[in-house]
């Protein structure tokens, strides 16, 4: 079975017999053959990196979210009552529209702007902390697992 396809699998799903049978293992070698694979530190410190590259991703998500759901659109308002003769690249480039999903002017040179919704970014920022929060259980898992084998090798 290839390692570090099981080690990107248990990363993403958190349990070793899912992940052996996400990489093949027939299901009823899957129990043992995910427990054997978690006891082989090469295959721990995979799963450890997948998880620290998880967890950049998260941030990033994370920042992103946070954005959304508590950043300010006072610039997205600054737009909606500029003048259209007063809008200018330079205007745009130094505003921050971060919050905003689309703007649209009317045939009258009225503006419409939407913003992305709050509550979803809410939720969405909800099920991240969520998914976080199983992710911090399985890494304290592998740290626990990691010390027991460097705590083997200097018997």
């Amino acid at each position: 079975m290839d390692q570090r396809a099981f080690a990107v699998a248990y990363a993403h799903c958190c349990d070793a017999q899912t992940a052996a049978i996400l990489c093949g293992c027939p299901i009823t070698k899957a129990k043992s053959v995910g427990e054997a694979l978690l006891q082989k530190k090469s295959v721990v410190r995979q799963i450890g990196k997948c998880f620290t590259q998880k967890l950049r991703l998260y941030d990033c998500v994370r920042t992103g979210l946070e954005k959304l759901a508590f950043g300010r659109s006072n610039d997205a308002v600054q737009l909606a009552f500029t003048e259209r003769e007063q809008i200018t690249g330079k205007l745009i480039s130094s505003l921050d529209l971060s919050l905003v999903s689309s703007i649209k002017r009317d045939k009258d040179g009225g503006v419409d702007i939407k913003l992305f919704d709050r509550q979803k970014a809410l939720e969405a920022l909800c099920g991240l902390y969520e998914a976080s929060d199983s992710e911090q259980t399985a890494q304290s898992f592998l740290s626990a697992l990691s010390e027991g084998d460097e705590a083997d090798e200097e018997v």
